[in-house]
């Protein structure tokens, strides 16, 4: 069992990644409620509801996870494709990041996964048919270092931009770190989080 702590920070999208291999989509909703239109949503459908704006109380049933596809064509925002898709059981992809809406507003959340850890050689595909930008996930069940360098048993980077980006709540922005500078902003790490999504 991996597990993940993230502090409350109100009612917002979280991006993650699996630590583990092929954990399914009903583990992640033992601790954080995924609804949409697929078999096995966290909550049934409400009886009545039309999705107010702003939301009048009842539990929605919209999507609230979702996986990036930079081959998708369109804006960034139209390459986020529903996750699951039909039903609950299909597999999260290690290396491959997931934004999930925590409808928790105050209190932090704790997630867990379980399977068998992710080790070794992990290769994460990318593409560059649009803009380039790849939304990708830590696989491992620890921190990783963005800043080794490239080489045997550590990183292979080709093609790839030196700075990572990943999105702090705190500030509404990204916070960068580039290991070819040393620069950072908005507090940007070297370090990426278990269970943590970034941008390269």
């Amino acid at each position: 069992t991996a597990q993940r702590y993230m502090d409350g920070e109100g009612k917002i999208f979280r991006y993650i990644s699996t630590p583990v291999l092929n954990p399914q989509a009903q583990d992640l909703q033992g601790e954080i409620p995924v609804t949409g239109s697929f078999t096995g949503t966290s909550f049934p459908p409400q009886t009545g509801c039309t999705n107010c704006t702003p939301c009048t109380g009842c539990i929605n049933n919209n999507q609230t996870m979702f996986l990036y596809q930079e081959s998708l064509p369109g804006s960034i925002n139209s390459r986020y494709t529903d996750f699951p898709s039909s039903i609950n059981t299909e597999t999260m992809s290690s290396g491959r990041a997931y934004a999930v809406y925590v409808r928790e507003a105050v209190s932090p959340t704790t997630w867990n996964l379980r399977g068998q850890i992710n080790k070794g050689d992990q290769p994460i595909t990318v593409t560059n048919s649009n803009d380039g930008w790849n939304f990708v996930g830590n696989p491992y069940p620890s921190p990783i270092d963005w800043l080794v360098a490239d080489g045997a048993s550590l990183w292979t980077r080709t093609n790839i931009d030196p700075t990572i980006y990943i999105w702090d709540n705190s500030v509404n922005n990204y916070a960068t770190y580039n290991r070819s500078t040393l620069a950072s902003t908005f507090g940007g790490s070297r370090y990426i989080a278990l269970g943590q999504a970034f941008l390269i």
